[in-house]
């Protein structure tokens, strides 16, 4: 079963759904677990966005975070402490997400080592201060390999916001766009910190 066959099947289709032999289905209930929610970190999935969100309400920010030079970090302390760092980053971003219940915050894994925030009826300065707090916090985590020797990660992020009385017309994939921007110019600007995307293409 392929990627864009299990995406229709999370969309709930029922025209898709009457149309699957019960080995089929049967296969996509296992899958979906795991394609729905992210095993390591407890995390939703890119597809939750994918899926949801369709409409952007007003007055909701989007932050973009994205480990700093983690390829060196699985290439200096393996593998699997590069799993325990996404963990940590997980349990941070799972733990944020509850303490901002009330505005239904909905943090997901994106991919790799790239996680994603949706914060509804919060400003761009609130998202901002957000995205400070989990950075502040993963930074002041020190991982352990053994003994002596131990070590610390970085964050970089990018802040998107909608707001209707400048935008009438943006949705989930342009604020994701814009994130992304600010995402760049924060990695580009010596990394560890949080940009605010400007609306003039920074």
């Amino acid at each position: 079963m392929n990627f864009k066959r299990l995406e229709e099947i999370a969309g709930m289709d029922t025209q898709v759904l009457s149309g699957l032999n019960s080995s089929e289905l049967a296969s996509a209930v296992r899958q979906l677990s795991t394609y729905l929610n992210d095993s390591l970190t407890g995390l939703r999935t890119r597809v939750q966005f994918l899926q949801g969100f369709d409409k952007i309400e007003n007055n909701t920010a989007l932050v973009l975070f994205d480990v700093d030079h983690f390829k060196k970090i699985n290439d200096t302390y393996g593998h699997t402490m590069g799993d325990e760092v996404l963990k940590y980053i997980g349990q941070v971003m799972l733990r944020n997400s509850r303490s901002q219940s009330k505005r239904r915050t909905d943090s997901m894994r994106f991919g790799g080592e790239e996680f994603l925030t949706i914060l509804p009826e919060t400003s761009i300065e609130n998202a901002r201060i957000y995205a400070e707090r989990i950075r502040e916090e993963v930074y002041s985590h020190e991982f352990e390999m053994s003994p002596g020797q131990k070590f610390r990660v970085t964050l970089s992020a990018g802040v998107s916001h909608f707001d209707t009385r400048f935008d009438h017309t943006k949705d989930k994939r342009t604020m994701y766009s814009q994130a992304d921007q600010a995402l760049y110019r924060a990695k580009h600007s010596g990394r560890n910190q949080v940009c605010l995307y400007s609306g003039n293409g920074n």
